[in-house]
């Protein structure tokens, strides 16, 4: 995805770009799953879902962006790979 806007590979803007994607698809299966099981199905469902996709996609991805800066470094000096590694 980063690729689509000619972002240089392994750099923070391409990691930024890349954790959209999967911040989108975590969020939207989270928060449908969640919204079901808290306000029901029903002629509501749809406007309960969308007041809290908001709040719920930018703490996704806030999660998955520290998750990819921290987990990465981390794993990579855990298992001894060299940081320039890809």
């Amino acid at each position: 995805f980063a690729g689509l806007f000619k972002v240089k590979p392994q750099s923070f803007p391409a990691k930024m770009l890349s954790t959209i994607i999967v911040a989108l698809i975590l969020c939207t299966c989270l928060s449908l799953l969640m919204t079901a099981v808290n306000a029901g199905v029903g002629p509501w469902f749809v406007a309960a879902w969308l007041s809290a996709y908001p709040f719920a996609m930018l703490s996704v991805y806030v999660s998955a962006l520290a998750g990819i800066l921290t987990g990465v470094p981390l794993t990579k000096a855990i298992l001894h790979i060299p940081k320039d590694a890809a």
